[in-house]
């Protein structure tokens, strides 16, 4: 089962502006997590599409990847979503294939949720 964070209190605006602010936070956490954002998503012409899909570009990949193994997790996948969004059913189908591969996948919807899910997946006391 995929676990949401914040969803009581979604970020009120742009998607990419939580994005950026999870970003930071990540770059400046204590741990000093090895983490990226998969280049998916935003629009591209019809031909550009087609080569970042035989690149191996994939649709509903989770926005951020922490590459560090915790507890009985290989990393932390995090999708998120911000006031008035959805999950699509490829970004379920991701997540839900990320977890039973051995990832700890969740849904982000504040900065909050962020801070709490990144605080307590490297920290490791509630998993």
């Amino acid at each position: 089962m995929i676990v949401h964070y914040g969803e009581k209190d979604p970020y009120p605006f742009k998607e990419q502006e939580l994005q950026h602010s999870c970003v930071r936070y990540l770059a400046m956490h204590k741990k000093k997590p090895l983490f990226f954002h998969p280049p998916n998503g935003g629009f591209r012409s019809k031909v550009e599409a087609a080569i970042f899909k035989g690149l191996g570009v994939r649709p509903g990949v989770a926005d951020l990847v922490v590459m560090e193994p915790r507890s009985s997790f290989h990393g932390l996948v995090i999708e998120l979503k911000v006031k008035g969004g959805k999950l699509s059913d490829y970004q379920k189908t991701f997540l839900e294939d990320a977890e039973a591969r051995g990832y700890y996948a969740c849904v982000v919807w504040s900065l909050g949720g962020f801070i709490d899910v990144v605080d307590g997946y490297l920290n490791e006391p509630i998993f």
